[in-house]
């Protein structure tokens, strides 16, 4: 901006423009910074999403492949992967292992396992799956008529 004083233009920003810019800035910074220390803190919350983001991979792949998809997560280790199981040979569509901070317990499906399939036409089955720390509770399961996936604080 450019203001002019006793006739000579000087280069600068008012009061009221810094001031208008430090409260957007403010405001921003005040409606970010709970979910981004959520997700840096990497807590029951942050896992939690993680496993939703992977349960959408595996929704969608069932969708756009025509086929039923498979989320098969290790509780012991965090370690995941996606399947299309329609083929002879099952196809790994993702992979990968949850960032599982020490204080943090999965739970949940049978002998140490949780598998949960999509299928195609929108439907799902599986058993529900906990994720813990300390007294926060987590509970992520697939709805088995729609497979919208839900997360419920115990």
């Amino acid at each position: 901006m450019t203001r002019t004083v006793a006739g000579t233009k000087c280069p600068g920003f008012t009061l009221v423009e810094v001031v208008v810019v430090l409260t957007i800035l403010g405001v921003v910074a005040a409606v970010t910074t709970p979910s981004l220390a959520r997700m840096l803190r990497g807590g029951a919350d942050g896992v939690a999403h993680e496993i939703v983001s992977v349960y959408g991979t595996a929704r969608e792949a069932a969708a756009t492949r025509g086929a039923p998809a498979s989320v098969v997560l290790e509780l012991a280790t965090g370690a995941f992967w996606v399947v299309i199981s329609a083929t002879p040979v099952a196809d790994t569509v993702r992979q990968g292992r949850l960032r599982i901070a020490h204080e943090i317990r999965l739970t949940g499906g049978h002998r140490g396992w949780v598998v949960t399939t999509f299928d195609p036409l929108g439907r799902s089955r599986g058993s529900p799956l906990f994720v813990s720390e300390g007294q926060d509770v987590h509970e992520i399961a697939a709805d088995p008529w729609t497979a919208a996936v839900s997360v419920q604080r115990r």
